[in-house]
């Protein structure tokens, strides 16, 4: 005898761990995305311009945090947000200047999760 809710039950299950796998290799291309651009962003303005000062050590790993943190945007899109404004907010400290891309799209996953409170929050600071 054949029961298709068992089977509907079954393609749901199987169909759902790629999607799962899908999401986090999506996430962490992003993050690495965004983190290159980033780095490769800020070194070229820091060499190409003759008034701005090389990055630092703290410049490079405030915009490789702000970056990472992008993986888990999904689960934790408040968290995400608040690393990535902390980070944007102290790169220039690092003489990082292209620093506003993780807090970009930080922003958005933030909307997209229906935490719209803590976006506009992130727009006032």
């Amino acid at each position: 005898m054949w029961f298709p809710v068992a089977s509907a039950r079954q393609a749901t299950t199987t169909a759902s761990v790629p999607r799962t796998w899908r999401q986090w290799l999506t996430d962490v291309a992003v993050s690495a995305v965004v983190i290159g651009v980033s780095l490769a962003g800020s070194y070229a303005a820091a060499s190409w311009q003759p008034h701005r000062h090389m990055v630092n050590l703290v410049g490079y790993l405030l915009v490789t945090t702000g970056g990472a943190s992008l993986i888990v945007r999904r689960r934790y899109p408040v968290v995400v947000l608040a690393v990535t404004l902390v980070a944007a907010e102290l790169a220039p400290v690092g003489n990082a200047y292209l620093n506003w891309l993780p807090l970009i799209v930080a922003f958005f996953a933030a909307v997209r999760a229906r935490r719209r409170a803590a976006a506009i929050t992130s727009l006032v600071i």
